[in-house]
């Protein structure tokens, strides 16, 4: 019986979603006030989430975003390479950049970020996945976004791990 407890209590830790600030003395925090427990990845499906943002200090563009992302298969967490611009990947960041990837002529917070909190609420229609994605897809991930200034100094970190995804 204390077997069984064991292997639930690790199953239900392993499976819980963390949201981490991974930098120190970060000008940026973010704050996850909602996000789904699992990321349903399927054509026409509503993904919701709500962050808070608080910036110490203004943020110079452009901006330099790191996003590693990583699969686990079987007791190992896997990178995922960047490929057309998906996976773990670097970005420079310009509010215009912003603007064309959110798909839209005005952000709906100021760019680029004044000193305090911005909260936002994100809605995000989920567009057509490649079949291939979708057959391997499904699993756990890792997922960290790191951001440096324009002098390439690092100022914020998050990571997210362990978040369950099904497409």
């Amino acid at each position: 019986m204390k077997l069984f407890c064991l292997v639930v209590l690790f199953v239900v830790v392993e499976g819980a979603v963390k949201f981490e600030n991974c930098h120190n003395n970060p000008h940026v925090h973010l704050k996850v006030d909602h996000f789904p427990d699992v990321l349903h990845i399927k054509k026409g499906h509503n993904f919701k989430a709500k962050f808070g943002v608080t910036f110490s200090k203004e943020l110079a563009q452009p901006l330099h975003a790191k996003i590693t992302l990583e699969k686990k298969v079987a007791f190992l967490w896997v990178p995922i390479p960047c490929i057309n611009k998906l996976g773990s990947c670097e970005y420079v960041l310009t509010c215009d950049e912003l603007k064309r990837l959110a798909g839209v002529d005005k952000l709906p917070y100021p760019c680029p970020a004044p000193i305090g909190t911005i909260s936002n609420d994100v809605n995000v229609i989920i567009p057509e996945v490649p079949s291939i994605v979708q057959k391997i897809g499904t699993g756990s991930y890792n997922f960290k976004v790191e951001l440096s200034d324009h002098k390439k100094n690092k100022i914020a970190c998050v990571q997210v791990k362990g978040l369950p995804v099904q497409f």
